[in-house]
């Protein structure tokens, strides 16, 4: 395993990433899941317009294209130590640091009450973006 190092991050990959996962958070949220979300997280229509309204459009996707480009990065600096370098095992590896993450985000679930259909929402999302984040970032080099 080699040492961590950002100088040989391919950031155009990352960039990428990023704006994959963002583009896939807007379908997911919006016409595929995005009424169903609402209603497993207890909102009302009206509710969930006013939780829009709380932050404006600059800041709410600004910070989502932030923190993707986050993940992204850090994905592909621990994928850089461990010379993982195919579509695949950066998608595998996607898989492995998703287990993690849903295991540690359904701890919050389990203490919030919530329907489990939100969980499943966002775990499904966060799924395919570890999946799409580790191809891309795994792959391209």
């Amino acid at each position: 395993m080699g040492g961590i190092s950002i100088g040989v991050v391919n950031y155009l990959a990352v960039a990428v990433a990023a704006f994959v996962t963002f583009m896939l958070g807007g379908m997911w949220y919006a016409p595929l899941f995005g009424k169903a979300w609402v209603k497993a997280h207890g909102f009302s229509e009206e509710e969930a317009k006013q939780l829009q309204t709380k932050r404006s459009p600059a800041i709410f996707f600004g910070g989502m294209l932030v923190c993707y480009f986050v993940l992204a990065m850090a994905m592909a600096v621990i994928f850089n130590a461990g010379a993982i370098n195919t579509a695949v095992a950066g998608a595998g590896w996607g898989l492995v640091f998703w287990i993690a993450f849903a295991a540690l985000k359904m701890t919050d679930h389990i203490a919030s009450g919530k329907q489990l259909a939100a969980f499943g929402i966002d775990a499904g999302f966060q799924l395919i973006a570890m999946l799409l984040t580790g191809a891309i970032v795994g792959g391209w080099k």
